[in-house]
């Protein structure tokens, strides 16, 4: 399976996970890491730990706000050091949702050009 992590400061990925457990129930193999909680060589070890788990074979997502922060960077590490990660920035509930749903129906190389779309389909503008 094709695992996802949301790497956050703050409660923003615990946060995230459980609004999307609200939404489509009880979800599995989506971690929610805080980039506060511990020094950056700490939350290299946490990802790679993940990243290099049998249960991330098939390839494995990274999710931040932003791009160029402290999270991105270290996750940016893991990415380069490890073949089948990703790591997309401006985490929304749309992009995790998506991922979510479509992880086992696409290949994980075609995936994140999926999920990036669905993400910005997600951000709209309503006025009156």
């Amino acid at each position: 399976m094709i695992i996802g992590i949301i790497l956050s400061h703050g409660p923003l990925a615990e946060a995230m996970v459980e609004a999307c457990k609200c939404i489509i129930g009880e979800i599995d193999h989506l971690y929610a890491l805080r980039c506060d909680d511990c020094s950056r060589d700490s939350l290299y070890e946490q990802l790679t730990h993940l990243v290099t788990s049998s249960e991330a074979r098939d390839g494995v997502f990274i999710f931040v706000g932003l791009k160029g922060g402290s999270c991105w960077n270290v996750a940016a590490r893991v990415v380069h050091e490890h073949d089948r990660v990703e790591l997309i920035s401006g985490v929304n509930i749309s992009l995790i949702l998506s991922f979510l749903m479509k992880r086992d129906r696409f290949r994980f190389e075609n995936l994140g050009e999926i999920l990036i779309n669905d993400a910005f389909r997600g951000i709209t503008r309503y006025t009156k």
